[in-house]
Order: structure tokens, then sequence, then C-alpha cells
């Protein structure tokens, strides 16, 4: 095949936080590898903190103003892409309508049930929703979340009668600080070793400064801005997370795990990830009372059998191969 163009569209902030830019980022690479392919992404001024994980990665990319249709689709003209990967959380109507225009392979990446945008692209990718009715190309499902290759051929994970290992993973940016919540609560338990995550957007450094000041340090291990790897999870007996990719990364790796949902978004979400049986879906977790997620922690740590059944589940959801499919 000769070599292809393809330009991504994404974001990533702190309200939003970082999960459209890692998938884009992953599939970036996986289509150089693939078909030496010429890569350009585009990101709004408001996603600093996403352009400096694109810039971090070695791709090109431009700041254009999406405030304005007509200025972008110029962009996209005068780059003249075989593809675009649209990875936003809101397409607008119009800008796609001028895509469908050019003629040129649109991709849309959707983390919702309904869209309006969805029948102007040629491809939509979903890996939560069926939507059985759409014209366009849909391709739904946990085999196209969109994880690193490490996450690839994971045997089959070894659950410990015994929980004393805990991690906390909460996204990008935690922009509900459930990082803080979650800390204070395991703090109470005994005998245990909990691991942070803190992302790139994580904007409560200095609340969890302060936190660990008054906590018992010996029980944290703290890793700054990395991305989730299987061998950061191998010695997890418990995740506490919230609702996005990080979902699927802990099911590939077995890890049972209790979900806190920072938004809406993340609420309904966590609905579809509960039917799967890999894990806990305590839904709002802005809402959710101490006692009630420090029972549920409590009750898994003492029900090995439901770990066992969660960690299989999991890894049975999710191989790993997301990112080879989709490309």
């Amino acid at each position: 095949m000769e070599d292809i163009k393809a330009l991504f569209r994404t974001e990533g902030h702190v309200k939003l936080g970082m999960g459209n830019i890692y998938r884009c980022t992953r599939i970036a690479r996986k289509l150089q590898q693939a078909y030496d392919a010429d890569i350009r992404f585009i990101i709004e001024p408001t996603s600093m903190v996403g352009l400096k994980k694109i810039l971090d990665y070695g791709f090109k990319v431009d700041l254009v103003d999406f405030s304005n249709v007509k200025q972008y689709i110029k962009y996209i003209k005068t780059y003249n892409p075989d593809i675009v990967i649209n990875d936003v959380l809101n397409l607008e109507e119009d800008y796609m309508k001028e895509l469908k225009k050019l003629g040129v392979l649109t991709v849309n990446f959707e983390d919702k049930e309904f869209s309006t945008t969805r029948d102007y692209s040629d491809i939509v990718f979903n890996s939560l929703y069926l939507d059985g009715e759409t014209k366009v190309d849909y391709y739904y499902g946990s085999k196209y979340a969109p994880l690193r290759d490490e996450f690839k051929n994971i045997k089959e994970r070894k659950i410990n009668k015994i929980c004393k290992n805990f991690l906390l993973a909460f996204g990008g940016s935690d922009p509900s600080g459930f990082t803080l919540k979650v800390a204070k609560i395991l703090d109470k338990l005994q005998d245990i070793k909990i691991t942070l995550f803190v992302g790139p957007s994580f904007t409560n450094h200095e609340q969890l400064n302060d936190l660990l000041k008054y906590l018992d340090k010996n029980k944290f291990i703290i890793k700054y801005d990395v991305e989730y790897d299987p061998e950061y999870f191998k010695d997890a007996d418990i995740a506490i997370a919230s609702g996005g990719n990080t979902a699927y990364e802990l099911a590939a790796a077995g890890v049972p795990t209790i979900l806190l949902c920072q938004n809406q978004l993340e609420t309904e979400r966590g609905k579809l990830f509960s039917k799967y049986g890999n894990l806990i879906n305590l839904g709002d977790g802005n809402k959710l009372e101490d006692i009630i997620l420090m029972n549920t922690i409590k009750k898994l740590m003492n029900n090995y059998e439901l770990r066992k059944r969660m960690s299989k589940k999991g890894q049975e959801l999710v191989d790993g191969y997301g990112v080879d499919r989709i490309v």
C-alpha cells in the first residue's frame, strides 16, 4: 500500500481527561508501523496538556481554533489528508457536513450511545454501544478497546486469598478528586499497600501532598504521569478506578475493580461495564458515602471466589488487540 496521510482531530484537558489523546496516539503509532503513514494532529488551544503529550510522542501537531468551521476545513484542505480521524467528545454537525463534501475517508471515535453526527462519517468505532440502525461501517464492543500492546496475551491472573495491595487509577485529570477521597478511606485499613496513579492533568498536587502528611506514608506509592502498564498492575489485589478506558485496561490485566464514576457520561458507561461482571459499579462517586465505599471494599476483600470470577470475566472480555483491529 502507498503511504497514507492521516489527520487526527482530538482533545485532552483537565475537564475531559486524557483518554482521547492516548487512544489517538496509539492508533497513530500503529498506522506508522503498518503503513509508514504521514501523521499530523490538530488540537484546540484549550487542550494544552494534550498538546504536550502529543509532542512528547514525536508527532506533528497544530493548534486550530475550532470555533470557526471554515478555518479548520481550510486547514484540512491545505494538509490534503487521505483520512481524517475525529476523537472529540462533541463533534459539530456543521463540521461533519463540510468534511463530507471533501470526499476524504472520515473515521469517528465515539463513547456515546446516540450521536447526531454519526451518519456523516464513513467508519465509526465505539467500544461501548451497539447501533443496529446506522448505515455507516460501525464497529462496537470491547474488542475495539484501544489498549497498548503490552496488554496483549496477558497470562491468567493468580488471585491471592488475602488482599494487601490496592491500586487507585482515576484517569489523566481526576477532576472530582477521587484520589484524595479514596486514599483517606483506605488509610484506615491495616497492613496494606496503596499505589496511586497521578495523571498529567491532575491539578490537586498540593492537596495530595498536604494529605499525605497526615496519612501513613509507608502505605503509599505514587506514580506520576505514566501510561498504565500491566507491569504496574501485577501486584494489585483490588483496583478502585473511574469509568474510562482504564476499566478495559484493568479488565485485560484481570484486576478485580470497584468503579467510581466522575460524571454523567462515565455513569452511563458504568452501567454497561457492570453487566460484564468484571467490576462492581458504585455509580456517581461524587454522591457516594464513605461508609458505602468502605463496606464494599471490605466485602470484596473477604470474597475470594467473587474476585476470582471478576478476574476471569475481565480477561475474557478484553484481549488487548483493539488497536490492531481498528488499524
